[in-house]
């Protein structure tokens, strides 16, 4: 489980689970950002799911966007991504209220409870 963001992306690292910023990420992965702002750092500051990619673009669900929940998009290799988390499993669509849709999503990806409910926590705690 993880509530800093930093966390989650040393846990997909150590699990060798990450993709470079660079590279053309893949729906249902987590996407880490490294926001300019505050100097691109290397350090993680804000985490999304990367909804699909079409023509180059990254689109992405993200929470605390403007003070809500909304589909953002990046291109490709955007300086602001740090990379992204993934687990290749199977892609099951889920059913429900929002939390539930994202929990069964990332179970869906075979990630764990307790990684699946830091992600759940983390978005639902930056919508308010």
């Amino acid at each position: 489980m993880y509530s800093v963001v930093d966390t989650g992306v040393d846990w997909f690292k150590n699990k060798e689970q990450w993709l470079d910023g660079s590279e053309e990420p893949e729906p249902g992965m987590i996407i880490f950002f490294d926001w300019a702002d505050d100097g691109l750092d290397g350090s993680g500051g804000h985490t999304g799911i990367v909804e699909k990619v079409e023509n180059g673009i990254v689109y992405t669900i993200e929470g605390n966007s403007g003070d809500k929940v909304c589909e953002n998009q990046y291109s490709v290799g955007h300086n602001e991504i740090l990379g992204c988390g993934y687990y290749s499993g199977n892609n099951t669509v889920a059913t429900g209220d929002a939390a539930n849709q994202v929990w069964m999503y990332l179970k869906s990806y075979g990630y764990t409870d307790s990684v699946a409910a830091g992600i759940t926590g983390n978005m639902m705690r930056e919508c308010g």
